[in-house]
């Protein structure tokens, strides 16, 4: 597992938004992949993050026979 932490700050009553790297697969010509992901985020006030939230979500994305993505869906995971 690759994890990285990252640190962004949101005012209160704000809006956040997060974009990572790109992740890489090698895609089956054609077919479907399926994969998992999960994240935790910590919220509260500065210096106070008392409140977590888990986030778990089954990722299956599907490529045409020349590897090119054609479509995907996500859904929650336990």
């Amino acid at each position: 597992m690759n994890s990285e932490l990252r640190r962004v700050t949101i005012p209160p009553h704000g809006h956040g938004w997060f974009n990572d790297h790109p992740i890489e697969v090698t895609a089956p010509n054609p077919g479907a992949l399926e994969g998992f992901l999960e994240m935790s985020f910590k919220y509260g006030r500065p210096g106070n993050l008392k409140y977590e939230l888990i986030v778990k979500k089954q990722v299956v994305v599907a490529f045409n026979e020349e590897g090119l993505y054609t479509g995907g869906a996500w859904n929650d995971a336990v």
